[in-house]
């Protein structure tokens, strides 16, 4: 009896430190690290591509990622052919062509990403405007934050205190096992 219910424990504890060493995993998703035009700016020049560049942990899998660029009426106006950069051994970014002579307008990107390694999505989207007779503006500049921002590294103390726990409690377990068989 004493014996499985060590084997039972020791299983459902692996079964929990496994999951709790993973979560921490797949909750990170890609998100935009930069991009050509960038988001929110005015450009004189209709451009040729598109360019996104992700922070994400893993590659992107070209399979479940795009970009796709409308006009203010919803028409699309790239050519369909999001593809990952060449020039970027790290696979985090995409590149899409657009139609030739844009119009002066604003624009939307909208873009998915999905994660190589774990295959978490993201989809989001941010506009540019073409304006030809209007100067250059470069995206707004980040304002300084009134507090610091988080980096993730709090998000992995609950699951840390859990693992412990499970630890302890394990540990509990074995200790009362081991001086049941000795008495």
């Amino acid at each position: 009896m004493i014996r499985v219910f060590h084997r039972t424990s020791m299983v459902f504890l692996s079964v929990i430190a496994l999951l709790a060493m993973t979560v921490g995993i797949a909750s990170a998703h890609a998100k935009i690290k930069s991009s050509e035009p960038a988001a929110d700016s005015t450009v004189a020049s209709a451009p040729t591509q598109v360019k996104v560049v992700f922070d994400n942990h893993d590659p992107l899998d070209i399979s479940g990622s795009s970009l796709v660029v409308t006009d203010e009426s919803g028409a699309v106006v790239d050519l369909g052919d999001t593809a990952l950069d060449k020039n970027d051994a790290d696979r985090l970014t995409l590149v899409v062509s657009l139609k030739s002579g844009l119009a002066n307008g604003t624009y939307t990107v909208k873009w998915t990403a999905l994660s190589q390694g774990d295959g978490s999505v993201a989809e989001g989207s941010f506009k540019f405007t073409v304006d030809a007779a209007a100067a250059v503006t470069p995206a707004p500049a980040a304002e300084a934050p009134t507090q610091l921002p988080r980096t993730g590294a709090g998000d992995s103390l609950p699951m840390m205190a859990l693992f412990s726990g499970v630890v302890l409690i394990g540990a509990g377990l074995l200790i009362r096992s081991r001086l049941a068989r000795v008495n």
